[in-house]
């Protein structure tokens, strides 16, 4: 029969029921029982083997009757005999009645209710399972057991025996856990600690009291928490019984009157004290003192419903009954137990009863009078639960609202309040301020803390010592932090600066979003605590988001409680300001101090702040400046001075003033305006806190919107940042796990920096960095991409050798006798000890793992430090201990880490070599990485790239070998280098010794990521072995093996935080890049509403009239999104939404044409513009790059731009500045071979690429390592992309029908072809080619027309089309058109595809293209040469014509008679002779070597140029001086010399890169000359007048098409007038359309001879000794210089001379056949004076192709030859 049963039937007067129960009770003591019951009268034999004892036996039997409850039970007989006899040794008669009647002393009741309880305690670990189980009674043994089942078993007997239970906390906690057993349900249950509520109401805390731990971290024993119930329950009893008698029948009867589980018990347990209460008690005969505080109708309204009332709200009311009985008589400050407010019902009650504290008494604590505006209605809400959002201006008190609840919550529950605040100089502020006025219950902990001093806190927020603790919400991340919550949960969360929380707020932080979740989960089995949000600014948008954050954890916020957002005493004005800021800046700072107090001046920047403070300390303003980068010291003192009133001006960035409350701000100064109304209302409401008048100035300038619209950009994550961070993630991911796995890994915050190659536009800023990427995570985290758990913290496993603390200090202080300790280094050990013990109670289980970080805090030891001490108390005896490490090693396969680790030390042999050799006798030197890795790999066979020194420099730098700092992408300054030469072999031996002893653990395994699982002491014991007789420490293991991580060659898993702080990450299966798509939307929304609120502060600084500014503030933050935007429907526009000014937008968007808009406007993923001769195609792209940058605010860094050339390098950035200013100088511009270079991590070396074949081996080279990477490369296509190309978010490619199989293959590679995850987009980085396939002039370079003509269907690319000419006449529009559509197969089939002319110049006509034959060359020459005087003398400026032709000998009369009558003539030629071969260009590069300058941002390569040449007596007329020259001022252009702010610096590394870029037919040098050049020469340029020879044009059918496009290009140049020329027929002139007329003119009158002869060095005899003998003679000549030649004394060539008759060089055998053919003959043939002059002076370089050494060094003199005659 089950035991409920048996009890009814006892109840009922079952004989055989009583004596069942009784015999299981009596069994235990070898006692039976045999029961007669007749007449009321119970009879009972009770026999043993001895005679039982009969006052014990009595006593014991009575309570067991008693609780039974027998119906009619009026006397009981006892009889006690011995068994197997049958005589009875006693006998007693017992009147129940009078039992029952008689006054019971406290010792029976006691021993009483000991006899009716078992008491039970049950521990239970993290994963909700129980593992150890005591209990204590008075009737059966102590129990304290690990053994659960025998335990369970044992409960069930003692359940069945008619004990019930009493625990502490057991009906809540403890008893669920027993829920699968359900032989113990149900069971009767009192809980000692909800009857301390009523006994003890204002306790402090009502846990348990347990004397036998020595801390929090001790282990709880169960056995003995059970006793310490017992002797609780014996107090409560005593208190109980000594309350008025209407106190305990109203305690009882609110404990009583329900059915529920816990009223039956509570009846049970109130009878055995013989406290019964059949009815409700009276209120009026209840003492005044216990509810007089209440309201009486709410206590009539529950009295009457108290039957029906959960048996929660029953205990609440009688626990509030009992403090407020307490409160009266012992005249206390306390109030309620805290614990109350954990139960459910609490907070109506709470409500109904209208129960407040007296927060009134609390003010003068804070030296405060009375409450200002709503901070009472604040504290109200707060005490009432309300959970309320409050939004006080700055300065409106809005810490008091949640200071004085927390001083009473802990005053009078020893209560913990948590502050979550981001900003820790706030929260040292405002607990020092509270400590200022004798208030010392709060602190703080953040990261500024030393590890001692974050101990000592978190020790005494454990004992109480603290009721008020300040955090940043990262802290709620911390495994010590959160273990100090979940055992000391507050009572009280405030979130400050809650605007934080909500992505639509003006300051958003990622970690303010987990503190919900963190709250919820804290309190998962708890009632919900108190909780208050503060803010000083939150619209609408920012309450509602705030809101649905908490709501989606079932934490409802309640009411709202706003204050204005302005003060009355503070009086606003706006002074429209342009170039006159700073002299009105300095007016308002003196009139403000001349009325007494101080003034706070705000700029956006952190130059400006220090520029600023320097100009009024130039005006006797004594000043100073404040912002994020200053030093803490200097922070401090800035901080300190000001509070003080040492100091009374501060120019400062929106990082000073949070927390500081000096009240005598006369004047706040915004010399910029603020990024929104938020924060500039937070700003000036610093101002007038004494409640004085005061002035906020707003100093208003529109352009200023430009700074706030770009620095906040830099805070802003592109789609393109979140896929390369996710692409990173599970790049690590792969690495770590071979593949596609959701299990967890480490990774640091910088690992995914440097994977996914997050640039210095990313952030400059580590934190603001670090900020970005867990923002970033977060991102993907809600995109279900990642999921972030708690910060890892390294553990280890150890176990005590003694029990106790005092054994094992016994033992450590024997163990150090006569090793000579320091005292204070003992006082650490013992800590530790200590430490340990604790922590090891803490966790329970014997083998989990103890968190370092956790033994840290306890300790106050440095995690770092730990492991090795730890050694050390193992080697003492005290403990045994393991630091499990686990590794990943990839062992003879790709990317062996031996192989890996070899190449490694090969590399960094040769960069120290190179850096020692570069530093000499210097302490610093600068080094170009690019520069570097050319020098170390000039063949590039050996793949030592920027990128691989770096890594290196970054190893050398992580050990603190060298000192490094990084100036640009490729240049830095190191110094400390000889360190290096003193460390390395010892590192090497070390780093060898890890690796050799790794893979001796993989013993014959090999392939890829084994995992090697070591413990950290073996691995140091294996390695010292290996690197016997040198020691090696823990340090200095640690210290290689994270350099060994950090260099790819092994990978640590577990125990990645002994080295490095690290997060604990995983990757969802099945996420892709789409989900980061689709959900850019919601954060795209989110910044264009940050751009939204800038364009509203606009609007703020352009309203006139001060009222209707007022009204924009105050509707701003009051009216709903929807009223606001129907009130100002302006700033709801899309124009609202952008970056950008309207004036700056227009500049960028005006004038342009529909096409041209669409292109701009763009935002698909691949765009192919074809665009006509004429069409503003330059114009249209820059308008596009300046979009991206101004209005999408793209990086320009992150643009990348491939360029024809450098003409059209210098012609993109030269219109970009225009738009967008200096910002353009960091726009990546690059030629294929360039770019080429920059990937492979090289420059270019001492010979410009001549060969077409070197150029594709570049090429081919680069393709390659995106494609498959190099032998130590462990990532995929993707990853290793955005490792090579930064992250890129623009391609833009011109010139795109000139491009080869090469280039259109690498462009397919950097653009990531097919490499999307996401099926609407096919590349991976947005790409726009632009081209014409009319304009491809280079098919005899391999370049091909069918690259651009599938461009559509393989990009799945949108097509525009720009074809309306903005330069060329109609005449020459139709006469090009008539040409061109002979060609097939063209882009522009459709007649509306045709190129036009521009709307604006319809109908305009023009001059009609004219076509002209002439007899011969000469008569053509004669007639060319009139026509350009002619247009000279119309006016037409000689640059702005042009003479074009397909060979170069065509030119040479018409220059050559254009000369003879003084009109000056350029040639633009292509390049037989090298920039980089010229002699003054070979010894500026010297110079450069010799001098290495850094020519700062406010530096000019030009004037760097210039002063060269004064020194050595240069002309400035000199060709190369001038293309030198020309070639500094494009540097100093794209560089954006001359910018404050966007300059970037240059060293002579990069000016040498850029010379040898160079040919000078890239150097168009815009002389005012009449130009000569080729048609393929005058691509890219346009001029007014052109003439066009059209002779030698090819019409074969293989090339006719390539040529009939050449011959197009070279029309189109035209921009007025366009005259066709030639000698013969011309088919191409036909298909012009254009009437020839022939020419007959006399030539009576020209030179007979007329030749331009340009030589190149394969004219001359570069061997020639001749040449070296005289390098002195030849240094000394100057381009220009008059020469003769002559027949050498062989006559068989010609012989070079100087006007002195001494001879400098000879013609070869192939110049003397050039000349030959031009009708130069020796001994037929005179030069004549001034015919024959100085070209180039050029350096003859000549290698051993095997050896590399140099044969030949010198320089040669070219010759120019001009015969008219």
């Amino acid at each position: 029969m089950t035991q409920p049963n048996l009890l009814e039937l006892a109840k009922q007067g079952d004989a055989s029921a009583i004596a069942s129960l009784m015999n299981r009770k009596l069994q235990p003591k070898g006692i039976t029982a045999k029961i007669i019951l007749k007449d009321g009268c119970l009879q009972v034999m009770l026999e043993s083997a001895e005679v039982p004892d009969r006052q014990i036996i009595v006593d014991f039997f009575l309570t067991e009757v008693i609780g039974l409850e027998i119906k009619n039970l009026t006397k009981v007989k006892l009889y006690g005999k011995q068994s197997e006899t049958f005589d009875v040794a006693w006998e007693q008669e017992v009147e129940l009645e009078e039992q029952l009647d008689q006054p019971q002393t406290i010792a029976n009741l006691e021993a009483i209710v000991d006899s009716a309880y078992l008491y039970v305690d049950l521990e239970v670990n993290s994963q909700g399972n129980i593992y150890s189980i005591g209990w204590h009674s008075s009737k059966t043994e102590d129990i304290s057991s690990e053994n659960l089942e025998p335990a369970y078993k044992s409960l069930i007997e003692l359940k069945q025996s008619g004990l019930s239970i009493c625990g502490h906390n057991f009906r809540r906690f403890d008893y669920s856990y027993l829920k699968n057993k359900p032989e113990l349900h149900p069971w009767s249950v009192i809980d000692t600690l909800e009857l301390s509520t009523l006994a003890f109401p204002l306790e402090r805390s009502h846990k348990l009291s347990k004397d036998y731990k020595q801390s929090e971290f001790a282990v709880n024993n169960p056995l003995e928490d059970a006793r310490a119930t017992k002797q609780l329950l014996h107090r409560i009893v005593e208190e109980l019984l000594e309350k008025p008698p209407a106190l305990q029948q109203t305690y009882i009867w609110l404990l009583t009157c329900g059915t529920e589980e816990a009223d039956r018990a509570y009846k049970q347990f109130f009878k055995i004290l013989g406290l019964e209460v059949k009815e409700a008690p009276n209120l009026a005969e209840m003492p005044k003192e216990a509810i007089g505080d209440f309201d009486y109708s709410y206590l009539q309204q529950f009295w009457s419903e108290a039957a029906n009332r959960d048996f929660d709200s029953r205990l609440c009311i009688a626990a509030l009954i009992a403090g407020s009985y307490e409160i009266h008589i012992t005249e206390s400050e306390r109030v309620f137990s805290g614990w109350l407010t954990h139960l459910p019902g609490f907070q109506e009650i709470w409500d109904g009863a209208k129960l407040l504290p007296d927060y009134n008494s609390c003010l003068n604590r804070f030296s405060i009078e009375n409450f200002r505006g709503k901070q009472e209605e604040a504290v109200k809400a707060i005490l009432r639960g309300q959970r309320p959002l409050v939004i006080m201006p700055t300065g409106g008190g809005k810490s008091l609202c949640y200071q004085i609840p927390a001083l009473m919550l802990f005053e009078r529950q020893q209560a913990l309040t948590v502050v979550i605040s981001p900003l820790q100089a706030l929260m040292a502020d405002q607990v020092k301020d509270l400590e200022n006025q004798g208030l010392d219950f709060c602190t703080f902990i953040n990261g500024n803390l030393s590890v001692q001093e974050r101990s000592q806190r978190l020790k005494q927020l454990w004992s109480g010592t603290y009721g008020l603790l300040y955090i940043s919400p990262e802290q709620l991340r911390s495994p010590s932090i959160r273990a100090l919550l979940q055992a000391r949960s507050p009572s009280f969360w405030v979130i400050d600066e809650a605007h934080c929380m909500s992505q639509w707020g003006h300051d958003f932080r990622p970690d303010y979003r987990y503190i919900p979740k963190f709250i919820k989960e804290l309190y998962q089995k708890k009632p919900l605590p108190l909780l208050a949000l503060m803010t000083a600014t939150a619209r609408t948008t920012v309450q509602e988001d705030i809101r649905k954050l908490f709501a989606e954890h079932n934490l409802e916020i309640g009411s709202l409680i706003s204050e204005s957002n302005t003060r009355k005493n503070l009086e606003y004005k706006v002074i429209p300001v342009s170039d006159n800021k700073e002299r009105l800046l300095i007016k308002e700072v003196q009139n403000s101090l001349s009325q007494g107090g101080c003034v706070l001046v705000y700029t956006t920047t952190r130059k400006n702040a220090e520029k600023l403070a320097y100009l009024l300390n130039s005006q006797n303003i004594d000043a100073k400046y404040y912002h994020g980068l200053l030093g803490k010291t200097e922070k401090q003192e800035v901080l300190e001075t000001f509070k003080t009133g040492e100091l009374n001006v501060v120019v400062a960035t929106c990082a000073f003033g949070m927390g500081i409350n000096r009240q005598d701000v006369r004047a706040v100064i915004h010399h910029t305006i603020s990024a929104n109304l938020e924060g500039y209302i937070q700003e000036t409401g610093r101002a007038g806190r004494d409640g004085k008048p005061a002035i906020c100035t707003l100093l208003f300038d529109e352009n200023d919107a430009d700074t706030i619209f770009s620095l906040q950009s830099h805070n802003q994550l592109t789609e393109i940042d979140l896929k390369n961070i996710f692409i990173s993630i599970r790049n690590i991911r792969d690495r770590i796990h071979g593949g596609a796995s959701e299990d967890w890994f480490s990774v640091t915050l910088n690992e995914i920096f440097q994977t996914s190659d997050l640039d210095e536009e990313f952030s400059t800023d580590h934190q603001l960095r670090d900020i970005k990427i867990k923002v970033a995570i977060q991102y993907l985290e809600n995109f279900g991409l990642v999921e972030r758990a708690e910060n890892l913290s390294a553990y280890v496993q150890f176990e005590l050798v003694d029990k106790t603390y005092d054994e094992s200090q016994h033992k450590f202080e024997q163990y150090i006798q006569g090793k000579n300790l320091p005292k204070n280094q003992s006082e650490l050990f013992k800590k530790l000890i200590a430490a340990m013990h604790l922590a090891k109670a803490y966790y329970s289980q014997q083998d989990e793992p103890v968190l370092l970080e956790q033994l840290s805090d306890e300790s106050g030891i440095d995690p770092k430090e730990l492991p090795r001490r730890i050694r050390e108390l193992e080697r003492a005896g005290v403990c045994s201990a393991k630091i499990p490490l686990s590794f990943l090693v990839t062992k003879e396969v790709k990317g062996d880490a031996r192989t890996n680790y070899d190449r490694l030390c090969d590399r960094e042999d040769k960069l120290l070599d190179a850096l020692l050799e570069i530093q000499g006798e210097r302490q610093t030197i600068q080094v170009n990485l690019r520069s570097l890795a050319s020098r170390l790999d000039p063949d590039r066979s050996k793949k030592i790239r920027a990128t691989t020194l770096m890594d290196i420099l970054e190893g050398w730098l992580s050990q603190k070998w060298v000192g490094l700092n990084r100036l640009n992408r490729d240049l830095l300054r190191l110094d400390k280098i000889e360190v290096v030469l003193e460390k390395l072999d010892a590192h090497r031996d070390l780093a060898s010794a890890i690796i050799e002893v790794l893979y001796k653990k993989l013993l014959e395994h090999k392939g890829a990521r084994l995992r090697v699982e070591y413990e950290l002491e073996q691995l140091l014991n294996d390695v010292n072995q290996q690197t016997y007789p040198r020691y090696t420490s823990e340090d200095e293991l640690s210290a290689v093996l994270l350099w060994l991580h950090q260099r790819k060659i092994i990978r640590i898993t577990e125990a990645a935080n002994l080295f490095h702080q690290a997060l604990k990450i995983r990757v969802i299966k099945g996420g892709k890049e789409t989900s980061i798509s689709s959900g850019y939307r919601k954060i795209k929304a989110y910044y264009d509403e940050q751009n939204r609120r800038t364009q509203i502060m606009l609007k703020y600084g352009k309203t006139q009239e001060p009222t209707a500014r007022l009204k924009l503030v105050e509707d701003y933050f009051r009216l709903s999104e929807k009223e606001f935007n129907k009130t100002y429907p302006d700033l709801s526009t899309e124009a609202a939404k952008r970056p950008v000014t309207q004036s700056d937008y227009t500049r960028i968007m005006g004038d342009l044409n529909s096409a041209q808009t669409e292109i701009v406007l763009a935002e698909d993923p691949a765009i192919l513009v074809i665009a006509g001769p004429g069409s503003g195609k330059t114009w249209t792209i820059v308008r596009r790059i300046a979009y991206l940058v101004k209005v999408k605010r793209v990086d320009p860094d992150r643009i990348l731009v491939l360029a024809y050339n450098r003409n059209a390098v210098r012609e993109l950035r030269s219109r970009l500045q225009d738009l967008v200013g200096a910002i353009a100088s960091r726009l990546r511009v690059y030629t294929f071979h360039g770019l080429a270079l920059a990937l492979l991590g090289y420059t270019q070396g001492q010979e410009r690429l001549s060969k077409d074949e070197d150029f594709q081996k570049l090429l081919k080279e680069a393709c390659d390592l995106i494609e498959k990477g190099d032998e130590s490369d462990d990532e995929d296509t993707k990853a290793r992309r955005i490792q090579l190309l930064g992250n890129v978010e623009y391609i833009f490619v011109d010139e795109y029908q000139d491009v080869a199989e090469d280039e259109y293959r690498l462009i397919k590679l950097i653009a990531g072809l097919g490499d999307s995850e996401d099926e609407s987009r096919s590349v991976q980085i947005n790409l726009c080619v632009i081209g014409d396939d009319d304009q491809n002039l280079y098919e005899f370079r391999n370049t091909s027309v069918k690259y651009i003509q599938q461009f559509v269907d393989e990009y799945q690319a949108k097509r525009f089309l720009l074809t309306e000419n903005y330069r060329s006449t109609e005449p020459i529009i139709e006469a090009a058109n008539n040409l061109i559509r002979h060609n097939s197969n063209r882009c522009k089939q459709k007649p509306d595809e045709q190129v036009r002319i521009n709307s604006q110049r319809e109908g305009q006509g023009g001059l009609p293209v004219s076509s002209f034959t002439f007899r011969d060359a000469l008569c053509q020459a004669a007639w060319v040469t009139q026509k350009i005087q002619s247009w000279i003398q119309e006016g037409i400026a000689a640059n702005d014509i042009a003479v074009l032709a397909h060979h170069w000998d065509s030119l040479s009369p018409i220059r050559l008679l254009l000369e003879r009558q003084d009109i000056p003539t350029y040639v633009l030629k292509g390049g037989d002779i090298k920039l980089v071969r010229n002699r003054l260009t070979c010894q500026l590069i010297d110079e450069l070597n010799q001098q290495s300058p850094i020519l700062s941002s406010q530096e000019s390569v030009k004037d760097w140029f210039e002063r060269c040449f004064t020194d050595w007596n240069r002309s400035r007329e000199e060709p190369t001086v001038k293309t030198l020259l020309k070639i500094a001022s494009d540097l100093d252009l794209e560089r954006g010399y001359g910018s404050e702010n966007e300059a970037l610096p240059i060293n002579s590394t990069q000016i040498i890169m850029a010379l040898r870029e160079f040919n000078k037919s890239e150097v168009f040098l815009d002389e005012n000359a009449v130009l000569f050049t080729s048609c393929h020469g005058a691509k890219g340029l346009q001029f007014r007048k052109v003439v066009l020879l059209t002779d030698r044009f090819s019409t074969a059918s293989n090339e006719i098409e390539s040529k009939r496009r050449l011959f197009y290009v070279a029309m189109t140049r035209a921009k007025e007038e366009l005259v066709l020329c030639s000698t013969n027929s011309s088919q191409f002139t036909e298909e012009t359309g254009v009437i020839n007329q022939k020419i007959n003119l006399p030539s009576a009158n020209l030179p007979e001879q007329m030749l331009y002869i340009d030589l190149t060095p394969r004219d001359v005899n570069l061997g020639d000794r001749v040449n070296a003998n005289q390098q002195e003679i030849i240094k000394t000549l100057r381009e220009g210089d008059p020469l003769q030649m002559k027949v050498n004394k062989y006559g068989n060539s010609w012989v070079i001379i100087t006007q002195q008759g001494e001879e400098i060089g000879n013609l070869s055998r192939g110049g003397t056949e050039t000349l030959r053919k031009k009708e130069i003959k020796i001994n037929q043939f005179q030069f004549q004076p001034g015919e024959v002059t100085v070209k180039s002076i050029y350096r003859h370089l000549k290698i051993d192709e095997i050896t590399g050494y140099i044969l030949e060094n010198w320089f040669v003199i070219i010759p120019q030859i001009r015969v008219c005659r």
